[in-house]
């Protein structure tokens, strides 16, 4: 009888063990994932903290991300302490690609601006994971603006119906319209003449501010027209061509236009010949500056800041901050030019209306929080968290305004900005990654009273912006996402027509290669590099899209 009941008391302990081991077990697989607990959209993110690795950009306005006031700030707040791969800009895209073909991953991809095919060619590849359930269960702030701006979700969605990166939002008015030149309005009175509004007006302009001293220092030191490469809209040709056939100059729909929507090349047009004969033209009389097909930012801004004299009359830059400083007065000199007319009447400018900018955050899938990922990105796309992060703090760096004080789209305004933008800070994180900054938003600023002061530059912005406005063209080809083999037959054709149709233009306007003794190879090498079928890979692509129906 002992024994009986000594084995029925060790089997009742051997189940109650089991039991216990196997209830452990199961609370260890259906336990909260952290991130998940809790209600989307409120704080903190996660209990304990948890640590991501986060390959970003490193933003030239801001110090330090790690030390960043709202790093510490957004780490209290959320319980994620976020693990810093910083890198610059100039070899951003190389150590990007490198890291996403090693399979050695970070756990966030931000501010990297991954385009829309890389986005499809890591996503397809798997080293980016879909973020459409996350979103969906997630994505409060996101959801909203999809709600909000018709073309976002779509303008997101891959072809194999996937979100693979969340852009940075930012509907600005004057970055639509971001392609313009500035003139020099105190040379212009000086010397008596009007704001050009032709080609050959402004020529005519060009050689006065040539040839009439209009610095008054008795020295031929001025510089009628520059720019610069590889600057947000700063291409000398960009602005210019627009006289003569459309061209926006930007690398993602590289020289295309779309007509009644079919794909057109702008390359090969006799249009596009014909701006090329206007700008030489115009180099050839030594009006626009060598530098402007060579030179970078930092040798921009030392010309237009010049100690011994003001030297440049005209610049082509998205705003006059890549040529002149807040520090001195000059910036006040410079208007913005309106497109000018061209001698069959083309007139247009540059536009670019999606809002946009592609491939800010991605989640790879070596990341082990996804959950908390998107919760922590996405307090960004709410007006509050793209203000704290993009903007800084209440009461420091901008307030609310006044009852009545009015924004600068005439409605009752929603901040003050209390220092410039622009400044190298510590405190937010500037226009690094993604936010959600709407029209309705970037308008509700304090419209300025004293718009050529730091504070004031989004009024004169806006002002400025005016004079573009009504020449766009009626249709835009968009940022179009594309298939895996579209992706791979693009790789062997989109590089090469760039490369081959950006040197051939500086070298028709230089002088290097003639107009119209050489025009004929220059269309056989458009012909020999595959021009016919890039097209036809653009209207694919376009015919497959939300934007074509």
């Amino acid at each position: 009888m002992k024994k009986q009941l000594f084995i029925v008391v060790v089997v009742m302990l051997l189940i109650c063990s089991l039991a216990f081991a196997g209830g452990k077990k199961e609370a260890e697989i259906t336990g909260p994932v952290p991130g998940s607990e809790g209600v989307p959209g409120t704080f903190p993110i996660v209990e304990d903290t948890i640590e991501l690795t986060v390959f970003a950009l490193q933003d030239i306005n801001i110090e330090d991300m790690e030390t960043n006031l709202f790093t510490k700030e957004y780490e209290e707040k959320t319980n994620i302490h976020i693990n810093w791969e910083m890198v610059p800009k100039q070899g951003l895209q190389e150590k990007r690609n490198l890291i996403l073909a090693s399979g050695d991953y970070p756990d966030i991809l931000f501010g990297t601006q991954l385009t829309l095919e890389e986005q499809m060619l890591y996503g397809s590849q798997g080293a980016l994971i879909p973020l459409n359930d996350l979103i969906e269960e997630y994505g409060v702030e996101i959801k909203k603006l999809f709600n909000t701006i018709p073309w976002f979700k779509s303008s997101i969605t891959a072809p194999d119906g996937n979100i693979y990166a969340l852009p940075q939002i930012d509907e600005c008015f004057h970055c639509y319209r971001a392609q313009k030149m500035w003139i020099n309005k105190k040379w212009l009175d000086k010397l008596g003449l009007d704001i050009p509004t032709t080609t050959e007006e402004f020529r005519t302009v060009l050689r006065a501010f040539k040839e009439q001293d209009p610095n008054g220092n008795g020295k031929a030191d001025e510089i009628p027209l520059t720019g610069a490469i590889k600057i947000w809209h700063s291409d000398v040709p960009d602005f210019l061509m627009c006289a003569f056939i459309y061209t926006d100059g930007d690398d993602n729909t590289f020289r295309v236009s779309i007509n009644d929507g079919k794909v057109e090349s702008i390359a090969d047009k006799d249009a596009f010949r014909d701006g090329l004969r206007y700008i030489n033209s115009l180099y050839e009389e030594g009006l626009i500056d060598p530098a402007a097909f060579t030179q970078n930012r930092e040798q921009l801004t030392q010309l237009g800041e010049n100690p011994e004299a003001q030297v440049i009359g005209a610049a082509t830059s998205g705003w006059f901050g890549y040529f002149s400083s807040f520090e001195g007065d000059r910036h006040k000199d410079y208007v913005a030019l309106p497109p000018l007319k061209g001698p069959k009447g083309v007139q247009l400018t540059g536009y670019f209306p999606f809002g946009s900018y592609p491939g800010e955050f991605s989640i790879t899938k070596d990341n082990k929080y996804p959950e908390a990922s998107i919760r922590w990105v996405d307090w960004f796309f709410s007006e509050e968290g793209s203000r704290r992060m993009g903007d800084g703090r209440e009461g420091i760096e901008w307030e609310v305004p006044e009852e009545g004080v009015m924004g600068i789209n005439g409605e009752q305004a929603r901040f003050r900005r209390l220092v410039s933008f622009g400044e190298i800070q510590n405190v937010h994180w500037s226009s690094l990654g993604t936010q959600g900054k709407t029209t309705d938003y970037r308008l509700s600023e304090v419209r300025s009273d004293t718009p050529y002061e730091a504070t004031g530059l989004e009024t004169r912005l806006y002002d400025e912006t005016q004079k573009y406005v009504g020449f766009e063209p009626k249709e835009i080809y968009p940022p179009l996402y594309m298939t895996t083999e579209m992706i791979n037959e693009m790789a062997q054709l989109k590089g090469s027509l760039m490369e081959y149709i950006k040197s051939s233009m500086s070298r028709f306007i230089v002088g290097n290669l003639d107009i119209e003794n050489d025009w004929d190879d220059y269309i056989k090498g458009l012909d020999g590099l595959g021009l016919t079928r890039y097209i036809e890979i653009c209207q694919e692509a376009y015919d497959s899209s939300a934007y074509s129906k």
